[in-house]
C-alpha cells in the first residue's frame, strides 16, 4: 500500500495559482474582444464625427429615452442651440429601422436626425413636445453599449450583434440606395 503524503501549500503555490487565474481571465477577455471586434460581426452602420456635420443642413441631435410615448430627447440643433425637450421622430428612426437591442438604446448614444419638418405639440396632460419628420439618421462616435463587455466592442460601428433583426436594417439601407459597410 502506498501512503498519501500531505503537502503544505507554500507561498510559491499561491503565486502560481494566482498567475494561472490571471492568465485564464486575460485569455477569456482577449478572446471575447477578438470575437466581438475582429472576427464575427458584420458592420451594419458606421458612426460619424460631430465635426463632420454640415451646419447648413437641418438636423437635430437626440438621445433615446425610456418613455415609449416620447422616445427621444432633443439635445441640440444644427446651430448648436441646446434644446432639452422630448420629441417624436416620424419617418426614419433607428428604433424601427434597425430593431436596435435595448442594451444598445440604454447606453444613451447620440443620434443625428436629418429633418425636413417640425412642429410643437402637446400631450393630454399638456406636456409640450416636438415632432420632427426625419429623412435619414446617423449615430455619433463614440458608440456606447450597456453591458458587462460593452467596452470591448467597436465605438465606430453599429454591429450586427447590436440589432434584433438585421434583415429590417438591410431593407432600410436598400430603400436609401446604400449598402452596409464591408469589413
Amino acid at each position: 500500500m502506498t501512503e498519501k503524503v500531505k503537502r503544505k501549500i507554500t507561498p510559491k503555490d499561491v503565486i502560481i495559482a494566482t498567475l494561472m487565474g490571471l492568465l485564464l481571465i486575460a485569455v477569456f477577455f482577449g478572446a471575447n474582444y477578438a470575437i466581438n471586434n475582429l472576427v464575427s460581426q458584420p458592420i451594419m452602420k458606421e458612426a460619424i464625427e460631430k465635426r463632420d456635420l454640415d451646419p447648413t443642413v437641418d438636423y437635430i441631435i437626440c438621445t433615446p429615452t425610456n418613455d415609449p410615448a416620447l422616445p427621444w430627447q432633443v439635445v441640440e440643433d444644427n446651430q448648436g442651440n441646446k434644446i432639452g425637450q422630448p420629441a417624436i421622430i416620424v419617418g426614419f428612426d433607428p428604433r424601427t429601422d434597425m430593431g436596435l437591442k435595448n442594451n444598445f438604446l440604454e447606453a444613451k448614444n447620440k443620434y443625428v436626425f436629418y429633418i425636413e419638418d417640425s412642429e410643437t405639440l402637446s400631450t393630454e396632460d399638456q406636456t409640450q413636445y416636438l415632432q420632427y419628420t426625419a429623412t435619414n439618421w446617423d449615430i455619433l462616435r463614440k458608440i456606447k453599449r450597456a453591458g458587462m463587455f460593452s467596452g470591448m466592442q467597436s465605438g465606430k460601428y453599429i454591429l450586427r450583434g447590436d440589432t434584433e433583426d438585421s434583415e429590417k436594417f438591410l431593407q432600410f439601407e436598400s430603400n436609401l440606395g446604400n449598402t452596409p459597410v464591408e469589413q
